[in-house]
């Protein structure tokens, strides 16, 4: 459901999400089961008639990959969404019996094993956001920076979010899912609350990604294609798609 930038809800029932990815959807179709309306903030314009490119997802050129366990929990979130992806042109894969899987020791047999679903970001944002904007409880506010947190008459409390245009959107409950882009700890800070403590590190996959396009072997014809960088010891993963001009 699109927003009308009402503020004028209670605020006893009522949450708000930054941030419209992934998380931020999924995590708002939970709260929709809690609470009578549930505000979506996004700070990007996002895309309404189809999947396309924005700003706030430099990655999402990359295919990205769903493990089974993902493609089980956004279903019973949002039963039929996997249908939907696939018309879309996502490709549901038995791994590794469908791909072709370079490893540092060998090549893998081509077993039964898992399904997963290869998809481009765009297209599954996009339809992820279709359905989850579909509960009646909803509401996307897109356009809309947040520039920090309202605080509670107790000092102890959040009950609310600012923006950069537009009077203040009361809530009793605030979930940021805007990454590693997040302002939480400063503005937190700025009320006088102390910041969530970081872990001290940050997890690090030592796998890059790249996105070109290429013709497979005839062996590969039909499947994904896993192989090993030529330069380093790491294994890597490409998926590939045929194109109109018939590359891949």
């Amino acid at each position: 459901m699109s927003d009308d930038k009402d503020n004028h809800i209670e605020a006893h029932d009522h949450a708000v999400v930054l941030g419209a990815g992934v998380a931020g959807l999924l995590a708002a179709r939970v709260l929709a089961d809690r609470f009578a309306r549930v505000t979506l903030v996004e700070r990007d314009e996002l895309p309404g008639d189809a999947p396309a490119f924005r700003p706030g997802l430099p990655q999402s050129r990359h295919v990205h990959v769903l493990w089974s366990r993902g493609v089980a929990l956004i279903e019973e979130l949002l039963p039929g969404v996997t249908d939907r992806l696939l018309a879309g042109g996502a490709l549901l894969l038995d791994t590794p019996g469908d791909f072709l899987w370079l490893s540092p020791a060998d090549w893998f047999h081509q077993v039964p094993g898992e399904k997963v679903l290869l998809v481009s970001r765009e297209l599954l944002d996009w339809t992820v956001r279709r359905e989850v904007l579909r509960h009646e409880r909803i509401r996307l506010r897109s356009g809309s920076p947040a520039t920090g947190l309202v605080g509670g008459p107790d000092g102890r409390s959040v009950t609310g979010v600012e923006f950069r245009d537009g009077d203040p959107l009361a809530a009793r409950f605030v979930i940021d899912a805007t990454g590693r882009t997040s302002k939480a700890p400063a503005w937190l800070a700025a009320l006088g609350h102390r910041a969530p403590r970081s872990p001290g590190t940050t997890p690090v996959s030592d796998t890059p990604a790249a996105t070109t396009r290429f013709r497979p072997i005839r062996r590969a014809a039909g499947r994904a294609c896993t192989c090993r960088a030529a330069r380093t010891s790491r294994a890597g993963r490409c998926s590939y798609r045929r194109t109109a001009a018939g590359g891949w």
